[in-house]
């Protein structure tokens, strides 16, 4: 799970600096809109990734 962590960690660095350079980069409105929705669902994806990762490391865990 540690490196789940560190995982989820980049990614949500990644995902701040991908939304700052939309911000400040992107000029059509909409399109600002809909890559920001795409972004927050992939930072949903990453998170319910790490969790998964401490779920099936508990059952490991639990079954050692």
């Amino acid at each position: 799970a540690k490196k789940s962590t560190a995982w989820e960690s980049d990614a949500d660095h990644v995902m701040r600096a991908a939304m700052s350079k939309l911000f400040r980069d992107e000029p059509d409105v909409r399109t600002l809109i809909k890559l920001k929705a795409i972004y927050e669902i992939l930072e949903t994806v990453t998170d319910r990734c790490e969790d998964v990762a401490n779920i099936i490391e508990g059952i490991i865990v639990e079954n050692a």
